[in-house]
């Protein structure tokens, strides 16, 4: 069979490849079937993930951080699959040696209003610290034996009290670097403590503008709300809205997202009839829902009657769920517009939307939403499959990036020779740059941020009689442009 010849022929190139880091000190991650390793503080066994590079660079360049440790990087970021650049140990490594184990610290939602999308995130960590482990015994001779890579995984459920204890927590055991927190308002809140207490923070799904390059210990590896906004607009714009209002969560986030997308709205030639906020911690939205009925008389008003050019746009978390439940009780008028609810990032794919709770009011708004475009390859695929299969709830972008951030985070702390936080957010970025993920290639902007390309629009459906996240268009920043795949309007 050809994936039988072409398994053969990649354990030939991954042989070779393995002889050229020994005897010249270059390596490239092409990862082949291994064993499941791993030693994580939960009780979770992963399974074992099989990735393969596509391709290797034509030339090695090399890369020094202030330790003045150089290491060799030979991805081709342009066109590798799944590529990390082998990471030569330095002198100083002694207290990785002797088969240390060096733990990275998660900072994850698994009981408040990403719970769903922090299950996956979790057991997305789980599997990159075995997959990252197998890899150091079997790829990478450099490392073999020395090190051990586990995570300690803290569900602080949105809150800044609890984060600021983890994060106390964290630094007595000497984690130097932590994948989390989710949310932007928690990551605004405890940045500046984390700094220091020489704590490097990689978020996987924080997004506010306002957090844009805001201390050398925080990065995130998917872009600021900046084009998030761009794409937004765009999206509603080009589905014939003129008069838009907006509901969001009170939090740095919210605004953010908020203001971003009015701005490029207004530009295209829209209206922003309101914005209306609402509190992070408030489940409870009549008030609100009051405010949006109001609010949508005069909307229609100044689109001259015409319903049809007018939509809302909800930006939140899962408590969008329990305000459209709400809505169709007391205000259904709103859910029955011409045009769909639009949410964004804090929404899309997210599965508590498609449970049995909110699935009908779901496929009845359709609620297209966008986020970052990440890899659809082989190897995404396989580590999607893996870590959804243990967490129970499947797998979303989100925790396709927290999977990537483990890595950075365990190939930096391999650099440094040490977990020390200062050293970590000194060279992270180096090895992002030469990084290509499950999500992508990695890189990293002045800011910290991940450098947009293009987003995703997802939306519900009625699949065979299940509400399902379906992918139904892209939007690309050189474009500017929404191709729908599935188009979700009425």
């Amino acid at each position: 069979m050809n994936r039988i010849n072409r398994a053969i022929s990649t354990a030939l190139v991954v042989v070779v490849i393995v002889i050229l880091v020994v005897a010249a000190g270059v390596g490239v991650y092409l990862a082949t079937s291994h064993p499941s390793t791993t030693t994580t503080t939960t009780s979770t066994t992963p399974t074992t993930s099989t990735s393969t590079s596509s391709t290797t660079s034509s030339s090695t360049s090399t890369s020094s951080s202030s330790t003045g440790v150089t290491y060799p990087l030979s991805c081709n970021v342009m066109s590798a699959e799944f590529c990390f650049p082998a990471i030569a140990k330095p002198a100083n490594a002694t207290s990785l040696t002797g088969n240390k184990t060096v733990t990275i610290g998660v900072l994850t939602d698994e009981t408040s209003q990403l719970s769903a999308i922090g299950l996956q995130i979790k057991y997305a960590t789980i599997q990159a610290a075995s997959d990252i482990n197998a890899w150091l015994k079997t790829n990478d001779t450099t490392w073999a034996g020395s090190v051990n890579f586990q995570v300690d995984v803290s569900n602080y459920a949105l809150s800044t009290t609890t984060a600021l204890s983890d994060l106390s927590a964290f630094q007595t055991s000497g984690i130097g670097v932590v994948v989390g927190p989710l949310d932007s308002g928690t990551l605004g809140n405890i940045y500046s403590t984390a700094a220091s207490d020489g704590i490097v923070l990689i978020s996987p799904s924080s997004t506010s503008v306002a957090l844009s390059g805001i201390s050398p210990y925080v990065f995130r590896e998917v872009p600021n709300d900046a084009a998030q906004g761009l794409a937004d607009a765009r999206m509603m714009y080009q589905d014939g809205v003129r008069q838009l209002i907006q509901v969001y969560i009170d939090t740095t986030y919210g605004s953010g997202l908020a203001n971003s997308t009015a701005a490029r709205f207004t530009a295209l030639g829209g209206n922003v009839v309101a914005a209306v906020p609402y509190s992070s911690t408030t489940f409870d939205f009549t008030s609100t829902l009051a405010t949006l009925s109001s609010e949508w008389s005069t909307a229609v008003t100044a689109a001259g009657g015409n319903a049809s050019e007018v939509a809302i746009q909800a930006i939140g978390y899962e408590e969008v769920g329990d305000m459209l439940l709400q809505a169709k009780a007391s205000y259904p008028s709103l859910l029955n517009g011409t045009q769909p609810w639009y949410g964004t990032d804090g929404e899309s794919d997210d599965p508590a939307f498609t449970n049995s709770t909110f699935a009908s009011v779901m496929e009845q708004v359709r609620m297209p939403a966008t986020f970052y475009a990440v890899g659809n390859t082989s190897a995404s695929t396989k580590v999607c499959d893996e870590t959804g299969a243990m967490s129970g709830t499947g797998c979303s972008a989100y925790s396709q990036v927290a999977y990537d951030n483990t890595w950075l985070a365990a190939l930096s702390i391999l650099h440094c020779g040490v977990a020390s936080g200062a050293c970590i957010s000194s060279v992270l970025p180096a090895i992002a740059n030469e990084s290509v993920g499950v999500t992508g290639p990695l890189t990293l902007g002045s800011d910290h941020d991940r450098i947009p390309s293009a987003y995703d629009i997802w939306a519900v459906f009625n699949v065979s009689g299940v509400a399902t996240w379906e992918l139904a268009g892209t939007w690309t920043t050189s474009a500017d442009t929404v191709v729908w795949i599935k188009e979700p309007t009425f």
